[in-house]
């Protein structure tokens, strides 16, 4: 019940359910490691974390499952704000281990339950977070970030097609190293599955821009938001807005678009994680991007001024965010 709470996105009832689960079996490793993944993503209590984190690595040899504390502490890293190098040598070293305890195994139920697509998913994600954040436009040189991002979700994809996350996810780094076409094959095919997936039709959306298509693109977003209103509260979607409007010619209109963007609870400075329970957080790589194209925005007015402000802003809130 708490790992299906989890999953859903309820992180502060998952930790209610996985504390319970404590007090029943104090031994349980699935709920401790439970209880540290809520404090995590609910950035509270990470001393506590730190501490049976500590008490985890001391133990991991007896319990069998290093790849899963080692992924924790990549986290905990994270939220400490640790410097990338750091949280990176922890995430690759979770995902070594990982790969290398399923290497061989052939098709069984206990293979997908060793292979915890889920878990891998996640690896993937936090990977996602020191990426870049929007597409080049080529696909010659992807960065080092989406290269490894892309091998855990290929090892889902290939043993768990119907995993749309993972899916989706996979042709979200494609768009992001470049390749478009790629990207769209995937973005269709979770399309095919579920029509009503709202952020693969803003995927999309960005991938119509790509291919300076913004006509389509508004289609996209309208399709999205017909599904899901709530699509209005993501930073992404006033993105998408903004560089529509910028192909429109619409310079004024997309920068007012933008500073709507800025205003968003969690962008302008990052927000508690789990206020509101479902709610995905916005990610690091959202708010660079608001960021770095309302400052590209004023440029394109000749506003210069605001143009440096709302640069040098960003990086006096987020001095460790190293874009790569």
């Amino acid at each position: 019940m708490a790992m299906h709470q989890l999953m859903s996105g309820d992180e502060k009832d998952a930790l209610k359910t996985f504390k319970q689960a404590m007090q029943i079996d104090e031994s349980s490793f699935n709920a401790l490691t439970g209880i540290i993944q809520c404090q995590l993503l609910l950035n509270q209590q990470l001393e506590e974390a730190a501490q049976q984190l500590e008490f985890l690595t001391e133990i991991q040899g007896s319990i069998g499952r290093p790849s899963e504390v080692l992924f924790l502490s990549a986290q905990l890293a994270e939220r400490q704000q640790a410097d990338v190098d750091t949280i990176l040598k922890k995430l690759d070293e979770a995902v070594e281990k990982h790969l290398a305890s399923t290497a061989g195994a052939g098709l069984s139920e206990q293979m997908f339950v060793d292979l915890n697509p889920e878990f891998m998913l996640r690896m993937a994600k936090l990977y996602l977070n020191f990426g870049p954040t929007d597409s080049p436009g080529h696909a010659d040189a992807a960065s080092p970030i989406l290269v490894k991002a892309a091998r855990v979700l290929e090892a889902i994809t290939k043993v768990a097609p119907g995993m749309l996350e993972a899916v989706y996810t996979l042709a979200y780094v494609r768009y992001l190293s470049g390749a478009v076409e790629s990207a769209k094959s995937g973005v269709l095919y979770c399309l095919s599955q579920d029509n009503t997936f709202a952020e693969a039709h803003l995927l999309m959306a960005r991938i119509h821009l790509a291919l300076n298509n913004p006509r389509a693109a508004a289609q996209s977003i309208e399709i999205g938001l017909s599904y899901n209103f709530e699509l209005r509260e993501s930073p992404m979607y006033f993105l998408i807005q903004a560089r529509i409007q910028q192909m429109e010619g619409k310079k004024e209109e997309s920068a007012r678009t933008l500073n709507s963007a800025m205003k968003l609870p969690g962008v302008r400075r990052a927000a508690a994680v789990g206020k509101k329970k479902g709610k995905r957080p916005i990610t690091t790589a959202e708010r660079v991007s608001v960021y770095l194209e309302l400052s590209q925005a004023f440029r394109n007015l000749g506003q210069v001024f605001f143009f440096f402000f709302f640069f040098f802003s960003f990086c006096s809130h987020n001095p460790l965010i190293i874009i790569y």
